[in-house]
């Protein structure tokens, strides 16, 4: 979450990362979640025009949830 929230445009300016950071960014929950925020609210957009973030921040989550849950695993048997 840290690495998430240090990469977002919140902290630094999205245009000032090197050109390959960037790019990664951009796939960010944070990111995504605030270019849907702001299409919403500046834009007036529906949220079927915002389908494609809303779609890549549930992939986001899943595949973050799936990492959780293997790392739980591990951990157990490591432990164990």
């Amino acid at each position: 979450i840290i690495l998430f929230l240090l990469f977002s445009s919140i902290i630094l300016p999205i245009e000032t990362l090197p050109v390959f950071i960037g790019k990664v960014t951009q796939f960010s929950p944070f990111v995504v979640s605030e270019l849907a925020l702001r299409k919403i609210m500046i834009f007036n957009l529906s949220f079927t025009s915002i389908f494609g973030e809303l779609l890549l921040l549930f992939i986001s989550i899943v595949i973050l949830f799936s990492l959780v849950i293997v790392g739980q695993v591990i951990g157990r048997k490591r432990h164990d």
